[in-house]
């Protein structure tokens, strides 16, 4: 399989000969590590968004609550929907009626 090759390649050939392995590589296993690659500069992308978002920041909207504690959006409504979360507890709500994570509440909710 091109993929679980290029990753084997990659574990011990990458850190040998960078442009040897590469000029090897097959244009399958050569799609496949840009795809890697992309998808890992994204990734750490959102992570230092994310990072910088809340790094001081106690309260965050639904999405990106969703995005830091791997749930769904519809499912963090369904807990303030059904009373799991509890607003002035786990959620506030702003002036303007913006639903804000409250960060902080999640995690002593997380404790109990």
């Amino acid at each position: 399989m091109a993929t679980a090759h290029a990753l084997e390649m990659g574990s011990v050939g990458l850190y040998r000969a960078p442009r040897q392995f590469l000029l090897a590589m097959s244009a399958e296993d050569a799609r496949f590590l840009a795809g890697q690659l992309l998808a890992a500069a994204a990734a750490v992308d959102e992570i230092k968004r994310i990072a910088a978002t809340t790094m001081n920041g106690r309260y965050v909207r639904i999405k990106l609550a969703a995005t830091l504690l791997g749930l769904t959006e519809p499912a963090i409504r369904k807990k303030m929907d059904r009373g799991t979360w509890i607003e002035g507890r786990e959620y506030r709500r702003s002036p303007d009626g913006a639903i804000w994570i409250d960060l902080r509440g999640v995690e002593k909710w997380i404790e109990r």
